[in-house]
């Protein structure tokens, strides 16, 4: 793969989008964002839309949930538009990718929305009484300290690691990252009511899946797990269609935090939960349909399957940047997405199956800016082969 299909910055990154959709012809679509970027461009969520607008069976792949993530998940979308896969669908199947659904921070280089809400917490119904996350609000104070000089860090850690030999490292993971709704200053904040990012995708949702009966949903990630690793996680119930499905369609390496199988855990308001309630008319899970099955049985790519992680001695080399990322989503952003899409021509049965992908190519930094309480959760790694902060 040609790595020119990474970007380093928002602008870059939506361009290279844009160019590649055009030239496959593929249909936009452009959501306009109402703020702009640090440099004062336009910031939008960019759709494009590959294959019949009656297609029953539709691929939809996101990036940028997590904003700065988008780094990372833009480039297989690019890919894909690129690539030979994107002209040779199969029939009654189509392709969504959704570009930047949270361009501000993407743009800004931060994780969560221009509102300090993680949209990946924020498909709660907020018309009911919203989670509890009494964990947090203990730890609140130590997760975001008041000041940033050493000795306030190390008194916060050693807060956090008391209560982690309390409660345990599972309780304490759950207490920092599975979602708060009080602290709107603090991390992991669902928000108090829809953010601009999840009104927009429920948008496009509506706009075009309304038709579709078999929907396979992607949703691109970095930060959790081994380093160049790509981890397919499914948050369906245990032992539910969805979850067989999800590991019919792309293996058995599909983990389920509900199980302790996955770097991740258990969340609130989690994007599949929000598709789910808005992709309703095509929400009714049976059994893999027959034509995925076929593609099975004569040997053609149906997974993403993780491969082993790439390390390099004295730090990433820019190769280890993105060809784990990239034979993670070989299956997805080259010919594997058409036996992949093969699964999805079933019309007589409707099903969602979402998964996200989580690459491991940046760490995670979340800096309080001295007399401001703004945070900014900064992920910091190495692009073209240079120390950079994404």
């Amino acid at each position: 793969m040609d790595l020119s299909c990474f970007s380093t910055t928002y602008p870059e990154a939506r361009d290279k989008f844009l160019h590649a959709a055009t030239a496959r012809g593929a249909t936009l679509g452009h959501w306009p964002h109402p703020l702009k970027g640090p440099g004062g461009e336009a910031l939008s969520c960019d759709t494009a839309w590959l294959g019949p607008e009656d297609a029953a069976g539709v691929l939809v792949v996101v990036s940028a949930t997590h904003g700065v993530e988008g780094l990372a998940g833009s480039g297989p979308q690019v890919d894909f538009l690129r690539g030979p896969a994107s002209a040779q669908l199969p029939p009654h199947t189509a392709v969504l990718l959704v570009h930047a659904i949270n361009p501000h921070g993407f743009a800004w280089l931060r994780r969560v929305t221009e509102e300090n809400v993680d949209l990946n917490r924020n498909w709660v119904d907020f018309t009911q009484p919203l989670p509890a996350n009494p964990g947090y609000a203990q730890l609140h104070e130590h997760y975001v300290p008041r000041h940033i000089d050493a000795h306030s860090v190390a008194a916060a850690e050693a807060a956090i690691e008391a209560y982690r030999q309390q409660h345990g490292l599972h309780a304490e993971r759950v207490a920092r990252s599975t979602g708060q709704y009080t602290h709107p200053t603090g991390i992991f904040y669902g928000g108090s009511g829809p953010t601009w990012a999840r009104r927009t995708s429920e948008a496009i949702l509506a706009r075009h899946l309304a038709k579709a009966r078999t929907i396979a949903i992607v949703d691109m990630h970095t930060g959790l797990g081994p380093f160049g690793y790509g981890e397919p996680i499914c948050n369906h119930a245990p032992g539910s269609d969805r979850v067989n499905r999800a590991k019919r369609w792309w293996g058995e390496s599909v983990t389920e935090p509900l199980l302790g199988t996955s770097s991740s855990q258990e969340k609130f308001g989690l994007t599949e939960f929000g598709y789910e309630r808005c992709l309703a008319h095509a929400d009714i899970a049976r059994h893999l349909p027959a034509p995925a099955r076929r593609a099975r049985a004569a040997g053609r790519p149906l997974a993403v399957e993780p491969r082993r992680p790439l390390r390099r001695r004295g730090g990433a080399h820019p190769q280890c940047l993105a060809r784990p990322l990239l034979s993670a989503v070989r299956g997805l952003a080259g010919d594997g997405v058409v036996a992949i899409a093969a699964g999805l021509r079933a019309r007589a049965e409707g099903v969602v199956v979402m998964i996200s992908i989580e690459f491991l190519v940046t760490s995670l930094v979340v800096v309080r800016i001295p007399g401001t309480g703004v945070l900014y959760a900064v992920s910091t790694g190495l692009v073209q082969g240079r120390a950079a902060s994404l």
